[in-house]
């Protein structure tokens, strides 16, 4: 038995074909959705006067082993930036990936070490979902990547203690007939400790192991910086030179310098500076008054025989004694004689 197929009927079965096909196909073939792909990653610069850098990511396909990498200048002005680096249009599936800080040849930059696996998830729906783990901690799964990086200058790592030490004259009493030199010096407590640099300030000279400064009546005078390259805490001592200048009754204060070098949060030698006045009273200067008078009033003092002197009284006593035994011994004599005289 044979069936025939007529007009209209003829062409609603030949849609029904091409339908039933197009289903198969898209069976065979699914039709993914794609997305595109950017990674965004931070990179950041610590630290005082940033010299211009030029920083480097990579990222690594784990399947594949090809790479990308982005780039990104950072200086003083642009301490930190996002590198964006495209992965393309990539269908449904899981894609694996390794990024890291490609390290520089500045040798005053620490570059960051840290090595992130990265994780993109596309869906079917075209959504995507990107994921950070750091390799060297599994906890530590940052919703954006970011390399910090700490710049210290290390090969010249150093601060003045600023600003210098600067000392104070004056002159009490009567007015000098000329400007006389007047000696200061500065001694380090630790003879290892940084001198001043009284060359520059043309006001002194270095001796072994402590600076000279000098000033030639009243005024004032800076004793010079001192650089540190370590940190720690240093103490100076500051004091005037008796230099035996006639009518000039000299000022004895004593003055210690404390410098407190320690590093700031950045990692940069910071330096604060104390004076104290005879330990005890905090001041801002050095400050010296010596008194003058070129015709002193002068006592003459007349001195005695001290009659309670030990030295003294000690003969004196011996021979009282000496005479007293002589006396007695002649009266003694005298009565015995009598005596004899006496019997006959």
């Amino acid at each position: 038995m044979s069936i025939r197929i007529y007009g209209k009927n003829r062409i609603s079965i030949v849609w029904v074909l091409v339908a039933a096909l197009f289903f198969v196909m898209l069976w065979i073939n699914p039709v993914y959705a794609d997305a595109e792909v950017n990674v965004p990653i931070r990179v950041s610069m610590t630290g005082n006067s940033l010299p211009t850098e030029l920083f480097t990511v990579q990222l690594r396909e784990n399947d594949t082993g090809a790479t990308k990498n982005g780039e990104v200048e950072l200086s003083a002005e642009k301490k930190s930036e996002d590198v964006i680096i495209n992965l393309g249009n990539l269908t449904e599936g899981v894609y694996s990936y390794e990024i890291k800080l490609i390290a520089g040849s500045n040798p005053d930059i620490t570059y960051s070490d840290k090595v992130y696996r990265y994780y993109v998830i596309v869906k079917s729906d075209g959504s995507v979902e990107q994921k950070a783990v750091n390799k060297a901690d599994e906890n530590d799964k940052p919703e954006r990547i970011e390399f910090i990086n700490n710049y210290r200058k290390s090969s010249s790592d150093e601060v003045i203690g600023d600003p210098p030490v600067r000392i104070k004259k004056d002159i009490s009493g009567k007015k000098p007939p000329e400007a006389d030199k007047f000696i200061f010096v500065m001694v380090p407590e630790d003879p290892s400790y940084p001198l001043p640099d009284v060359a520059t300030q043309g006001s002194g000279v270095a001796r072994d192991g402590y600076v000279e400064v000098y000033l030639n009546g009243i005024g004032e005078v800076e004793i010079g910086n001192i650089t540190f390259r370590e940190e720690g805490v240093y103490r100076y001592f500051v004091h005037e030179k008796d230099t035996a200048i006639d009518g000039y009754n000299y000022d004895e204060a004593r003055f210690t310098v404390v410098y407190n070098v320690s590093r700031d949060q950045d990692g940069a030698l910071s330096c604060a500076r104390t004076i104290l006045r005879d330990e005890k009273e905090v001041v801002t200067d050095c400050n010296f008054d010596n008194i003058y008078d070129p015709n002193p009033v002068t006592r003459t003092i007349r001195r005695g025989v001290k009659t309670g002197d030990p030295s003294i009284m000690w003969p004196l006593t011996a021979l009282c004694v000496a005479c007293m035994v002589i006396i007695a011994l002649i009266l003694d004599r005298r009565n015995r004689e009598e005596a004899e005289r006496g019997r006959k």
